[in-house]
């Protein structure tokens, strides 16, 4: 049986993953916990922390059209032994914001539109048989905005409950901050953007909505301070929602232990060697040296490398990792920027590395990445940086009382490129 074992790096489809017998690290249980925590929830994680597949998942759980697939999906999965009232209730209005600038279009706004629209035909073809016949003379002719308004109405006349997914919710917002700038940014997230007044109206037309993103800063631009959703990125009970804990990543490797070419050595010996690499990430100050998260992709991407080669990656840091966090890094330096500006030079300069780097009980790290031809220069002038951004750190107020009785150790990890070039320990300092 160990060779049907599959793993499911880059597969972000919870219906795939099932119905294809990949290996699936089982984050049902968390469903009846997001039940409690709100209708209307909001959730901030890093890329590649496996967002797209708990959205896919809880997609599959809520959806009404999966009624009859309820046990090839869920069977055997935590969920399927104690379900909600919830579970395949919701017509599921599922959107990927991420798709946004590849669709059709000159303009944003165009494309954005375009996607909406496309999402609600597609919306349509999934639910249509229970409306009424006159909809579906008046549907393909309206407009996106009409489309939007009739199904919702319709659906509240004929007492069909809706369910909002929003996955990547700023990824085109943050495409467009590294593209262009603060300015055409505030033009669809402020005052009467096209992005917020769309924002407005998902507020009121569906029962329970989850969103998910890289970045609260979109969402506090638009809806004026998370007022749209329960904020639960820092919430303790999800923590470790996304990502994989300690104990689930050894059982990983303990159960692709004799799959392809991994035969060799102990998986708590591979889990140790990567684990100042893929681990670290805490989310909630009350986990803070009590539990932290390894990132999932990376975890995914070192076992896949250990299966069909038998030797972990060459470069430790999955290339889309390493590209996204580049993206990342000048997202938060615009949005830092920002943020300044709009409260003065002087105003309280902490939150940004907590926001962007992962936090253990005894480690600060900051990275670097600079492209494959960087000058020696600019490797010096980017190390100066992160040393200030460690300075920075360990002066903000709140350090102390999180790392009070330990020994915090400030490491600099620089790439040029894919290639790590530097991984350094700058000061080891006594809290």
């Amino acid at each position: 049986m160990k060779d049907n074992l599959k793993i499911p790096y880059g597969v972000a489809d919870f219906k795939r993953v099932r119905n294809e017998k990949y290996y699936y690290i089982d984050k049902t249980g968390y469903i009846p916990l997001l039940e409690q925590a709100g209708s209307f929830l909001f959730l901030v994680r890093p890329r590649r922390f496996g967002k797209s597949l708990m959205a896919s998942m809880l997609r599959c759980y809520y959806d009404v059209a999966e009624t009859d697939n309820f046990d090839s999906l869920f069977g055997g999965l935590e969920i399927a032994k104690n379900p909600t009232e919830n579970k395949n209730r919701y017509q599921v209005l599922y959107m990927d914001f991420s798709e946004v600038n590849k669709g059709r279009g000159k303009t944003l706004k165009d494309r954005f539109e375009n996607y909406v629209e496309d999402s609600l035909v597609d919306f349509f073809a999934r639910y249509g048989s229970k409306y009424p016949e006159d909809i579906h003379a008046e549907f393909p002719e309206a407009d996106v905005a009409s489309k939007f308004n009739m199904l919702v109405k319709r659906a509240r006349l004929l007492g069909f409950p809706l369910y909002l997914m929003l996955d990547e919710y700023d990824n085109f917002t943050n495409q467009m901050l590294r593209a262009e700038g603060g300015e055409p940014y505030r033009s669809v997230t402020h005052g009467e953007g096209f992005y917020r007044e769309w924002f407005k109206s998902f507020k009121a037309a569906f029962d329970r909505i989850y969103m998910t993103g890289v970045s609260p800063v979109t969402m506090d631009d638009l809806t004026s301070g998370f007022n749209i959703a329960t904020n639960i990125s820092q919430d303790e009970g999800f923590n470790s929602m996304l990502g994989f804990s300690e104990a689930e990543v050894l059982t990983l490797y303990t159960d692709f232990k004799g799959v392809g070419k991994y035969t060799d050595g102990e998986p708590e010996a591979w889990v140790k060697s990567f684990k100042p690499w893929y681990d670290g990430y805490c989310f909630s100050e009350e986990k803070v040296g009590k539990e932290s998260v390894f990132n999932s992709d990376m975890v995914l991407y070192h076992l896949k490398s250990l299966v069909f080669s038998g030797k972990p990656p060459k470069n430790m840091v999955d290339r889309n990792i390493a590209t996204d966090y580049e993206k990342l890094q000048t997202i938060a330096d615009i949005q830092h920027a920002q943020f300044r500006a709009r409260f003065g030079a002087d105003a309280d300069d902490t939150g940004i590395v907590e926001d962007v780097l992962p936090l253990t009980e005894q480690l600060a790290a900051t990275g670097q990445i600079s492209k494959a031809d960087a000058p020696d220069s600019e490797l010096a002038a980017k190390y100066a940086e992160a040393v200030d951004q460690l300075r920075k750190y360990r002066a903000d107020r709140f350090v102390p009382s999180l790392a009070r009785g330990t020994v915090l150790h400030q490491i600099v990890y620089q790439f040029k490129g894919d290639d790590p070039v530097r991984i350094e320990q700058v000061a080891e300092e006594a809290m």
